[in-house]
């Protein structure tokens, strides 16, 4: 029998278990997680990343009890992990590089389980919610400390190591509040989520809140989205002023911006980084045409790429003979990458999971949204948004290369399904 959105859970949840302690330790066990250098040898990020295995999969098997729906659903997930490193394996890809490169898909996978079934659709709910918050919220402010000691980094050649892979999370959880009931941690999640953005000179981020904001819009009623359009029009505004605020004390941001904006015109009318993943996934496609196997069946998760196409020529011609021009795993989009580790069959499996669930979110919100209460609906906008920013990061990044990005998308893909495959009964309209 499929699970309802309403008294899915007892009040029991709320009281200090294993369960809750071992949730606690999940959701925090990542936010001191970084991309080492290649000098740094410590072992911190290895250990912090078993912990949150262990205890998702203690969580796991505590559960025990899945609906058939949420295993049909994250089953091709497991399948793909299985593929991309047997793939590896058998190209004697190193042991510990193939455990490395899995770890964020596993990371992904089991946080998916546990949120899809352990997170509660009631009253209840909001605890949880604000612990996971409390969790995003840590790893960005962390991160954008850490990196700049760590990195050596000013604000002069800052970019996208600031940001934490809980972003994408945090604005959407920021947005919900304002569509659907402000939250505690609304304004703290916004300025969080803006302002690393800001300050990073990172493009990327500002498409990817923009596709998720107006893709999300879809699935609410026109008489809520009139309701909501004062409050878009003053969060313009608060952006705005934030900005200047922003550029007042760090003047030096908004120069970047512009040179970011119209890096163009120094390189001859082309964007560098438009050139580096472009070549990259040229570098992808002609392994996969002059090897069927790897066409298959992948490559395997720490697949090597070697760049190419006219690209990779004018990269040469823009910075030089010696330029970076390889790659590995999935690469800086990760639709063409899943196809590239894992194969033809099981990569483009894996996509179509992870595109049809916001779709699917998309349509069953916009037809039962009256029948749900404020939480529910909260939650349920809440993940398809976020599921959605992540979805369209793909397109510009590899997102399960990143750990601390794939827990969190692990998050609201979890919250997602467990809408997705949950049966409504409340039947009072506002």
């Amino acid at each position: 029998m499929p699970t309802t959105l309403k008294n899915s859970y007892s009040s029991g949840r709320n009281k200090l278990n294993l369960e809750n302690v071992l949730f606690f330790c999940m959701m925090f066990s990542l936010i001191f997680d970084y991309r080492r250098s290649d000098v740094d040898s410590s072992s911190l990020v290895v250990i912090l990343s078993l912990i949150n295995v262990f205890c998702s999969s203690s969580l796991i098997l505590l559960i025990r009890k899945f609906e058939k729906n949420v295993i049909y659903t994250l089953f091709p997930i497991w399948t793909f992990i299985f593929i991309a490193i047997s793939s590896g394996v058998m190209r004697d890809q190193s042991v510990y590089s193939v455990f490395a490169q899995i770890l964020p898909a596993v990371i992904f996978l089991q946080t998916a389980f546990v949120c899809s079934s352990y997170i509660p659709y009631n009253s209840n709910s909001n605890n949880f919610l604000n612990i996971v918050i409390l969790s995003a919220v840590f790893s960005g402010i962390w991160k954008f400390l850490f990196s700049f000691s760590y990195l050596d980094l000013n604000i002069e050649d800052v970019r996208y190591q600031i940001i934490s892979g809980a972003t994408i999370l945090l604005f959407s959880y920021a947005i919900t509040s304002f569509v659907i009931k402000k939250r505690k941690y609304m304004w703290l999640s916004l300025f969080l989520s803006l302002g690393v953005v800001f300050i990073s000179v990172t493009r990327t981020y500002i498409l990817v809140f923009l596709f998720s904001i107006f893709v999300t819009a879809l699935a609410l009623p026109s008489s809520r989205l009139k309701n909501n359009f004062f409050k878009g029009i003053f969060l313009l505004i608060v952006l705005i002023g934030s900005i200047f605020l922003l550029q007042f004390f760090v003047p030096s941001v908004a120069d970047r911006w512009l040179e970011r904006i119209f890096s163009y015109q120094s390189t001859g009318g082309e964007d560098l980084t438009t050139l580096t993943r472009i070549a990259e996934i040229n570098g992808q496609i002609k392994y996969m045409k002059e090897d069927i196997l790897g066409f298959i069946f992948g490559f395997g998760i720490a697949a090597p790429t070697e760049w190419s196409g006219i690209e990779l020529t004018h990269i040469y011609a823009l910075l030089g003979p010696g330029a970076e021009s390889r790659g590995y795993s999935y690469g800086h989009n990760f639709y063409v990458g899943c196809i590239y580790v894992g194969g033809i069959i099981f990569g483009t499996l894996l996509i179509s999971i992870l595109l049809y669930a916001p779709l699917k979110g998309l349509i069953k919100l916009k037809r039962v949204y009256y029948y749900l209460n404020d939480s529910e609906r909260f939650l349920a906008m809440f993940s398809i948004c976020a599921v959605l920013g992540y979805s369209a990061f793909g397109l510009l990044g590899g997102t399960f290369g990143d750990r601390v990005m794939s827990f969190y998308y692990g998050i609201a893909f979890g919250l997602l399904v467990r809408f997705n495959t949950a049966v409504v009964i409340n039947k009072v309209k506002d």
